[in-house]
């Protein structure tokens, strides 16, 4: 008898439960729409308005203190604000043969690497969107990451003065000026060009690139 009373009311308890769900999620969308009384319709929504870009970046790097040179590709994608004179992307690069991490120990600066990749985060800020040319400046951050080679390995065995021979990162800083050129393509899509030029602050290493891509 015990039990049978116990089950009826966890059955009386979910059934209440279940009412009160349906009540808020029938409840919800009509309050919504008497919040926002210039939006009649939530459904017609429209989330294509903000255009969107995609790229691609050749980008030759000339570290301080260094014998060579590093050369980066990368792709990336992004979206525009609304008034387009600023765009949001994250770009993915990849850097074969890097030199060594500038921010290693000294008994670390031995370590290379055959690969290295890593993303950033692309701000720009164009100074006249609604023109066939205009400048912009950019700012970027992120890190770029790789494992180290066979080499690297070896000499770590060998020679105990030397820290483990483990995986690298270092994080990217970028501010440069650029220009673009751009052309209609429809309606709507343009294809751009874009020659850069700026600077790593942490590791005083200027930079030129040069991107090419579609507005969509």
């Amino acid at each position: 008898m015990l039990i049978q009373q116990t089950h009826f009311q966890f059955t009386r308890f979910y059934q209440a439960l279940s009412l009160i769900i349906t009540i808020i999620c029938t409840t919800t969308p009509l309050h919504s729409v008497e919040a926002n009384p210039h939006n009649n319709n939530q459904t017609n929504v429209d989330l294509s308005d903000d255009p969107m870009y995609f790229l691609g970046r050749y980008s030759l790097i000339v570290p301080d203190n260094a014998t060579d040179m590093v050369t980066t590709a990368s792709v990336g994608f992004g979206v525009f604000s609304k008034n387009q004179r600023h765009a949001y992307g994250i770009r993915f690069s990849w850097l074969p043969n890097p030199p060594e991490n500038p921010l290693a120990a000294n008994d670390a600066k031995y370590i290379r690497m055959n690969n290295a990749f890593g993303p950033l985060f692309d701000w720009r800020f164009f100074i006249n969107p609604n023109s066939r040319m205009t400048f912009y400046t950019v700012a970027s951050a992120g890190f770029v990451f790789g494992s180290p080679n066979e080499e690297s390995k070896r000499l770590a065995q060998k020679d105990n003065s030397l820290a483990d021979a483990t995986n690298q990162v270092l994080p990217v800083f970028e501010c440069g000026i650029g220009v673009v050129f751009s052309k209609k393509l429809g309606a709507e899509n343009e294809f751009f060009l874009n020659p850069e030029f700026g600077i790593v602050p942490g590791l005083s290493a200027p930079y030129i690139s040069i991107s090419a891509g579609f507005n969509l």
